[in-house]
């Protein structure tokens, strides 16, 4: 091999392995976009306090702050989860009940909003 094209090579090679990090990080990651905007604070309590009240009972699992607006995980007694969006002042603005048909729930899954 001439010496540019081992030039060439190493080039190519760093090029690489500064890309890869750089395309992992404005993508949120490998393997998905999942950043970790998780709700933290007073607001974490206001958030959970609108889901479990809207659900009726259960434990937080999950939460997140995506749009200005709270998307929070409830685990039900029955081990079934209900995802409860709330708007930036606490209010429920819908619900997804993910398992079998719970009652109170459409088809969808859904419950209905109060």
């Amino acid at each position: 091999m001439n010496r540019r094209t081992k030039l060439l090579i190493v080039a190519g090679t760093i090029a690489v392995a500064a890309a890869v990090p750089a395309a992992a990080f404005a993508g949120g990651g490998i393997g998905g976009n999942d950043i970790d905007n998780a709700i933290t604070g007073p607001d974490l309590a206001q958030a959970t306090d609108a889901a479990i009240s809207h659900v009726g009972s259960g434990t937080v699992a999950d939460t997140e702050m995506e749009n200005g607006s709270y998307e929070v995980e409830v685990l039900l007694d029955d081990g079934t989860e209900v995802e409860v969006l709330l708007d930036a002042s606490f209010n429920v603005i819908g619900s997804d009940h993910e398992g079998a048909n719970q009652e109170g729930a459409d088809q969808s899954g859904s419950l209905p909003d109060d």
